[in-house]
């Protein structure tokens, strides 16, 4: 969307801030790519928080077929299905 008056004070106030936080980044990544040789945890950590793609678990199949999509009842199935593979 582009806003219609660039001269209006809302909008140039969201366009200095959104200038000065991508100097901010770019400070940083610059200095990540610079230190990489006696940093290399610090700059893999960034990259990795910089992903798009975060992985995810669920919904799973219960045994009796049904679809479990909440957090709690899936930690309960990956219990189960443990228990009975490892005893």
């Amino acid at each position: 969307m582009r806003y219609k008056n660039v001269n209006h004070p809302a909008y140039v106030k969201v366009r200095k801030e959104a200038k000065k936080e991508i100097k901010k980044a770019k400070k940083i990544e610059s200095k990540l790519a610079q230190n990489i040789k006696n940093d290399k945890k610090s700059f893999f950590a960034y990259v990795r928080n910089k992903a798009k793609v975060k992985p995810k678990v669920g919904p799973l199949a219960a045994d009796n077929g049904d679809i479990v999509d909440d957090s709690t009842k899936m930690a309960d199935e990956f219990n189960k299905k443990f228990l009975f593979s490892f005893n």
